[in-house]
């Protein structure tokens, strides 16, 4: 049991691995010129960028499981707050985000990735804090079943662009024509990604989806703890084997999208980030983590999350990125490769900011706490 009360560096790992592989997605030296599988798949199938969003979420699951055997005697009020305080932060920051450096108040974007992760830590930790233990894998059950109803409704409804009517269809509609981009049009009006403009990646609908990610990463954890004595394989035997299966039935009728956040795209990055931590597990156990530097990153990831989205919104930043790219372009004769380049040097740039971070933090040490 002593373990549970540790901090994990395999879950700094696993989550400085997913802010790894952001970096090079979403600070390329153009955006016109990136690796195929380092952007979005634009409709249905899988790039290695879609990968990280749902190993944020499968991450934050893992961790609130772990924070509640920790704070099993805390009280409601401590519990309350604690939540309410972080979720409101993240929420917040994610606003600034979408406001900065523009400041339009007409049309800022209100879902984001921040906000998606504000409102499904604070829907995970009361989920895990006030379902009873003996009741949590029937409850998980049921947000299976209540998924795969959303599912339904995005999958077999379209809506009519003239209308807004609703008809039944075989074909799968456009994103634009479902439920979902409805509720988000209803809800967030202008208030949507402006590459999108009548739906969002990070709506409403599938938010829901996304949900059931946080909650199989909760639930990974409670089967590692269940067979901490036995070997690996015993520990995720469920997870290897019927995730991939579930995941292949499912995109039959939904296949991978990470915008609808499909059945199969949710058990898919499951099997994936299982195997990740696992893989970070075994590699702790040999004392390698430590050497990859992923956990500098894991450790700050939400500081390394809003510098990169602060920073890269400066006008500064934008001269010096095509300044550099231009010069790599040179060098390389080849557009891709000098965009994967400058994505290192920022990728370098950040370890390095985070090595001096933790290394300033020392010098101002805090007392420590359960958090």
């Amino acid at each position: 049991m002593a373990d549970s009360f540790e901090r994990k560096q395999y879950l700094d790992h696993l989550r400085g691995f997913a802010v790894f592989l952001m970096l090079f997605v979403n600070v390329p030296g153009s955006w016109g010129f990136i690796y195929p599988q380092l952007k979005h798949a634009e409709g249905n199938g899988f790039h290695l960028a879609d990968l990280v969003f749902p190993l944020f979420l499968w991450a934050v699951g893992y961790s609130l499981m772990i924070s509640s055997s920790k704070r099993s005697e805390e009280s409601l009020s401590d519990f309350w707050k604690r939540i309410l305080f972080r979720s409101t932060a993240l929420f917040l920051m994610g606003l600034f985000l979408s406001l900065f450096p523009k400041w339009d108040w007409e049309t800022f974007r209100i879902p984001g990735v921040l906000q998606r992760i504000a409102l499904l830590y604070f829907c995970g930790a009361v989920w895990i804090r006030y379902v009873p233990k003996q009741k949590f894998f029937p409850s998980i059950w049921i947000l299976f079943l209540l998924v795969i109803c959303f599912a339904c409704l995005n999958r077999f409804f379209s809506i009519s662009s003239d209308s807004n009517s609703i008809s039944f269809v075989k074909e799968e509609p456009l994103v634009s024509n479902t439920l979902g981009a409805l509720t988000d049009r209803f809800v967030f009006g202008n208030h949507l990604w402006k590459e999108t403009k009548n739906y969002d990646p990070e709506g409403i609908f599938s938010s829901i989806p996304a949900f059931l990610t946080v909650m199989l990463g909760a639930v990974s954890f409670l089967r590692r703890k269940k067979y901490s004595d036995g070997n690996l394989f015993l520990r995720c035997r469920f997870e290897f084997l019927v995730y991939p299966v579930l995941s292949f039935a499912f995109s039959l009728i939904f296949p991978l999208n990470k915008t609808n956040w499909s059945l199969s795209f949710i058990f898919f990055t499951a099997f994936l980030s299982e195997c990740l931590c696992s893989l970070f597990v075994v590699w702790e156990k040999f004392s390698l983590g430590s050497r990859l530097g992923f956990g500098l990153y894991g450790r700050n990831a939400l500081l390394v999350f809003f510098l990169t989205g602060f920073v890269t919104r400066l006008s500064v930043f934008s001269k010096l990125r095509s300044y550099l790219y231009g010069n790599f372009k040179q060098l390389t004769a080849n557009p891709e490769f000098a965009s994967f380049l400058f994505s290192c040097m920022y990728l370098i740039a950040i370890l390095l900011f985070c090595f001096l971070w933790e290394k300033g933090k020392n010098f101002f040490p805090r007392q420590k706490t359960n958090s």
